[in-house]
Formats: C-alpha cells, structure tokens, sequence
C-alpha cells in the first residue's frame, strides 16, 4: 500500500478508533510502501496501539557501524525509527530500541526471505523482491502458515498476516 493511501486510512481509524494502551512496533524495509500485513493488522483487524513505530533496518556500504534514530513523525501516533548497519554487523535491535527509549508491548513483523544456495530458488527470490505483487497472489493460499520450511538447501522464512510475534 502507498504511504499516502495508508496515512489517510490511518489518521481516520486513530482518529475514531479507540486505541491500546502502550508501543507496537511494525517492521518495514521502506516507509515509501507500507507492507500488507502492517494494513491488514490495523484496518482489517483493528489493532491500533496510541503509539505505533515504524522500524526499518538499512544497510550501509560500510561493513561496520550501527547507528539507530527516530526519522520523523509521520502522523499522531505513527513514528519511524531507522537503523543503519554495516554489512557486516549482527545487530542487536532489542537494545538499541531500549537505548533509544522505545519499550515496546509487541512487535509485528511480515517476512519473507528465501536463503538457498540452489539457483531456481535463487531467481524466485530475486523476482519476488523485484514484483512483490505477483509473489503476493501466489503466497495468499499460505495465509494460515507461520514457519519455516526446510527443503534441502533451500530455507523459506515466511510469516503472514493475522500473526503477532513478541522477540
């Protein structure tokens, strides 16, 4: 879903909603396309924390470094958070939110990442980076999976919507 499309669903439902008590935090890789699941979890289901928080990990071109701040406030209620990290880092995202003052009641995330040294595989995963769409439609009949599958060299992480995960 485009920002601009979610943020006008999203003030009107913060707006007229009644709202958790306490911090949830959403897991995006860009702000600039809100993932499905983070649509699903509010408008279709309702869940609307009075604070709502972004977080998105960056990559950088450095192999070391890791910074992490809030990048702006998108609308009453909804913040982003980025962190940036080398690409050599392993990050240790529970402590850098609590250094940064974020004491989350839940986190939220939807995740799909294909690991595999096979390169069939390989080139799905490329084309469903490149057209998430066309992934989606044909990962909707998995909606009730949460998991991992394991199939020779190949790991399939995916975790969809309607599912809430604490770390």
């Amino acid at each position: 879903m485009r920002l601009d499309d979610f943020l006008k669903e999203y003030n009107e439902l913060y707006k007229n909603m009644p709202k958790i008590k306490g911090t949830a935090l959403f897991f995006a890789r860009e702000i600039i396309k809100i993932p499905p699941y983070m649509a699903n979890t509010m408008f279709n289901n309702n869940i609307i924390y009075e604070d709502n928080i972004i977080v998105s990990l960056i990559k950088t071109e450095n192999p070391y470094g890791i910074s992490g701040s809030f990048k702006s406030e998108l609308a009453d209620g909804l913040r982003v958070f980025e962190i940036y990290m080398g690409y050599m880092e392993v990050v240790d995202v529970e402590t850098l939110l609590k250094e940064n003052g974020i004491e989350e009641k839940t986190i939220f995330y939807g995740l799909e990442d294909i690991v595999s040294d096979n390169v069939i595989w390989r080139i799905y995963s490329m084309i469903k980076k490149l057209t998430p769409a066309l992934c989606n439609s044909i990962n909707s009949r998995l909606t009730n999976f949460t998991g991992t599958i394991q199939d020779r060299n190949v790991k399939y992480f995916f975790y969809y919507k309607n599912q809430v995960h604490k770390a």
